[in-house]
C-alpha cells in the first residue's frame, strides 16, 4: 500500500493523475484483518497496481521531457495541467502563453516532445542542424538529452550538424562527410 501509494504521488507531482486527497491507509490494520478482507484487499492492491502499470509509460516520458525542457529554461518552468496540457510559468508561477517563450525554447519543448510521444519504436529519425536557436549550453545538452529520449522511446536518430558542440566529446558517433 506505501509502494501504491508513493506511486500515486509521483503521478500526480508530474501532472497526469488528478490530485484528489485519499483518506491514509493504516497498514497496522493488515495484521489484523480477517482471511476475506485481505483477500478483498489483495485484489484492490493488485487492480490499482495493474491500473497504475498502465500509466507508467506514460509517466516515464513526461518525467524525461519535464527533466530536459526544465533543466535548460531559466526563469521558468514547463509543467502539465490535465485540463491544458504543457503550460509554462514564470519563476512567479504566473503563467506564460508557449507562443510568448523564446525560439529556442519552443524548438525544445516541441523537439523533446515529438521525439518522446509521437515517434514509433523502431523508426529511423533524421535532425537537421538542431544547433539552429538553440545557445552553446543547450547544445552541450542536446546529445545526451538525445541518448537519453532514444533509449526510452526505441527509435534510431542520425544528427546533421556543423556545431562541435553537439558532438561534444562524442566523437565516436561522428561521420565527416567529406568534399
Amino acid at each position: 500500500m506505501t509502494a501504491l501509494d508513493q506511486k500515486t504521488k509521483d503521478f500526480m507531482e508530474i501532472g497526469i493523475l488528478e490530485e484528489t486527497p485519499a483518506p491514509p491507509f493504516d497498514t497496522d490494520r493488515l495484521r489484523d484483518m480477517d482471511p476475506t478482507e485481505a483477500r478483498v484487499m489483495t485484489l484492490h492492491i493488485q487492480d490499482t497496481e495493474h491500473k497504475l502499470e498502465a500509466l507508467e509509460r506514460l509517466a516515464s516520458r513526461t518525467r524525461l521531457l519535464l527533466k530536459s525542457v526544465n533543466g535548460k529554461f531559466q526563469n521558468k518552468q514547463i509543467h502539465v495541467d490535465r485540463e491544458n496540457g504543457l503550460v509554462a510559468k514564470d519563476k512567479d508561477g504566473e503563467r506564460l502563453q508557449l507562443d510568448l517563450l523564446s525560439s529556442g525554447e519552443q524548438h525544445e519543448l516541441v523537439l523533446h516532445y515529438d521525439l518522446l510521444f509521437r515517434v514509433r519504436p523502431n523508426t529511423a529519425v533524421l535532425i537537421d542542424e538542431p544547433e539552429l536557436s538553440l545557445h552553446v549550453g543547450w547544445q552541450k545538452k542536446f546529445l545526451p538529452d538525445l541518448a537519453e529520449i532514444v533509449q526510452l522511446s526505441g527509435f534510431d536518430a542520425v544528427v546533421a550538424t556543423h556545431s562541435p558542440f553537439i558532438v561534444g566529446d562524442r566523437d565516436d558517433l561522428m561521420v565527416a562527410l567529406g568534399n
